[in-house]
């Protein structure tokens, strides 16, 4: 959740906390969490100099806009929901609407530059891949551990976050190694394997689809069955 709000204030931008029945509908112990060594991230806001000839929606280096607040010294809030200059005027033209679409997205580019945004778990240059979200990292840590001391050539790579979604370090991490890639889900049509094949490179690599409904989560030995499966069915 601090993460959500950081990179709501970084990259001014809505987010959405996305959570699955089985993680909203836990419970579990757990140890309290440690609070101090978390950052709280506040949004860019311009300098002195950049008040003078302000434009809330300058193209930045990064693509970020400083912004004000409401009751800034020397500064004006400026807020809207239709297309405008740098400066926050009204423009529909094809080619500053080009412009400002291009900053739009680019900015998003930074949030993928997290150090959070994937995990990676087991074998660093497996023949199977475990690809997961969400409540599910867990029991594929546990899963791809259990794997690997039995000798398995599994690894696992968690998302962290869908949109924008992290392709390039998948793909970087499935390299020319990977066969096989796993995605324990819980839901009934494999939204996110579908989601994964869209943003795969390589067309020689097989997603195996591991979706059910209902909202009983996977077990680390479900998962460990279906490796030896695949690992038997393609060997």
């Amino acid at each position: 959740a601090v993460q959500a709000f950081n990179i709501a204030e970084t990259y001014q931008v809505p987010v959405i906390l996305m959570t699955d029945q089985a993680l909203a509908q836990r419970e579990a112990t757990i140890h309290k969490p440690e609070t101090v060594h978390l950052q709280i991230l506040e949004r860019r806001k311009p300098t002195s100099e950049e008040l003078l000839n302000y434009q809330r929606f300058k193209i930045t280096p990064d693509f970020i806009s400083p912004m004000t607040v409401p009751g800034m010294p020397d500064g004006f809030y400026s807020a809207t929901g239709i297309e405008h200059t740098e400066a926050g005027a009204l423009n529909y033209e094809p080619v500053n609407h080009n412009r400002m679409m291009a900053k739009r997205a680019r900015k998003l580019e930074g949030v993928l530059k997290e150090p959070w945004v994937v995990k990676t778990y087991g074998q660093a240059k497996p023949e199977i891949a475990v690809i997961g979200w969400g409540s599910q990292e867990g029991v594929i840590r546990e899963a791809v551990a259990n794997a690997n001391a039995g000798g398995l050539p599994v690894g696992a790579i968690h998302s962290k976050i869908l949109w924008p979604f992290p392709a390039d370090l998948i793909n970087d991490y499935l390299g020319e190694h990977v066969k096989q890639i796993i995605v324990p889900e819980l839901n009934y049509s494999a939204q996110f394997a579908g989601l994964l094949k869209q943003h795969l490179k390589r067309t020689d690599v097989q997603v195996v689809p591991m979706a059910k409904g209902g909202g009983i989560p996977w077990t680390p030995a479900d998962i460990v069955e279906k490796i030896k499966e695949v690992l038997t069915t393609h060997a």
